[in-house]
């Protein structure tokens, strides 16, 4: 008949004896007993408590430290893998470091990530040949604004805004803001990141003045800055106040003559030229607002 045995808490990396005797019915212990050393190696759950992993990104850097704990100590290995997603994963070296009195820890420093990628970082713990844990981690790395520079260009009555397209980018969001308002946010250009090289032609109101700010979207990240273009001021069609309906001229006599047409507000001044019917120059007149 074999004996049950009872639960006690131990501890990881650690050396234990077992010391087994018996005691008979009337409560007499044996002289003699049954010992047997017992060696535990580190406990898998410790590896995922609070601290043992600590992980930090940067805009295009990545910080990992290990702190392996009383429990996980005698961990003969820790293994690191950085997954591009649909590329092959490479393995990374640790930097080992055991200060007196301290357990072991492991650091991780890795800089000049792609940008506006989605990475996967993955740790083995592996005691005596075989993997005792794994912990993976999934991050996706900022966007490089830094070259985007959108440049509007007024081209007519409209407008023309570029941007250098930025590596990682779902698609954009473009929004304008004219002078002295806040952005037309209930007005929204989105553009695909498939459409050619970011150009997107605007409808701006005549005799205005805006700038245009571009905001990049990668899925899995926060909010990017919107990034303003130049401002560009958007003047009329030159035929457009100068209709038939809108131009008058009277003539109080055969020297005497009055043009009158539709002031546009961000006109500084109008050039008037009076051509006889042989198509002859007669007279060109400067007229200031």
């Amino acid at each position: 008949m074999l004996g049950n045995g009872g639960e006690m808490e131990v501890k990881g990396c650690t050396n234990y004896s077992l010391e087994v005797s018996t005691i008979s019915q009337g409560g007499e212990m044996s002289s003699g007993s049954a010992s047997s050393l017992l060696t535990l190696g580190p406990i898998k759950d410790s590896l995922f408590a609070d601290g043992v992993t600590y992980l930090e990104f940067g805009s295009r850097n990545l910080s990992l430290s290990v702190y392996l704990t009383e429990d996980t100590a005698c961990m003969d290995e820790v293994k690191v893998s950085l997954c591009k997603t649909g590329e092959e994963c490479e393995e990374e070296e640790l930097e080992w470091v055991k200060e007196k009195d301290q357990y072991p820890a492991l650091y991780l420093d890795k800089k000049d990530l792609a940008p506006g990628q989605d990475y996967e970082l993955v740790l083995n713990f592996i005691h005596n040949g075989i993997e005792v844990g794994e912990i993976r981690e999934s991050f996706t790395t900022s966007l490089d604004l830094s070259q985007m520079d959108p440049v509007a260009v007024a081209v007519d009555t409209e407008v023309q805004v570029t941007w250098t397209e930025v590596e990682g980018v779902d698609h954009y969001l473009v929004y304008r803001q004219y002078q002295g308002e806040e952005p037309e946010e209930s007005s929204v250009t989105n553009v695909s990141e498939s459409e050619a090289a970011g150009l997107e032609v605007f409808d701006q109101r005549p005799c205005s003045t805006a700038t245009y700010l571009v905001e990049a979207v990668r899925e899995g990240l926060d909010e990017q800055p919107r990034i303003p273009s130049n401002a560009v001021t958007v003047l009329p069609n030159n035929t457009e106040p100068f209709k038939a309906e809108e131009l008058l001229v009277e003539t109080e006599g055969r020297e005497d003559v009055e043009v009158k047409w539709r002031h546009m507000p961000c006109i500084a001044g109008y050039t008037i030229t009076f051509t006889n019917q042989d198509g002859r120059r007669v007279d060109r007149r400067g007229v200031r607002d």
